[in-house]
């Protein structure tokens, strides 16, 4: 689950991506009253620790030692 409340804001990241996604994560974002950089974050986090890649509450990342 992803927890707002325990994530420090501290870097930026700027990407490039096609028009129909940011029009997508605009509406998505709206329908889940949640800013776009808000719900951007969720999506990364999910995948990133769904991968393995970031450990997080009830899920340690299964990348140890790489």
């Amino acid at each position: 689950m992803y927890d707002n409340a325990s994530v420090t804001k501290d870097t930026l990241l700027a990407v490039r991506i096609p028009k129909e996604l940011k029009d997508a994560i605009y509406a998505a974002a709206a329908a889940d009253m949640r800013s776009p950089g808000n719900l951007v974050t969720k999506i990364l986090t999910d995948y990133l620790r769904n991968s393995g890649h970031l450990a997080g509450p009830g899920r340690p990342s299964k990348r140890k030692g790489r």
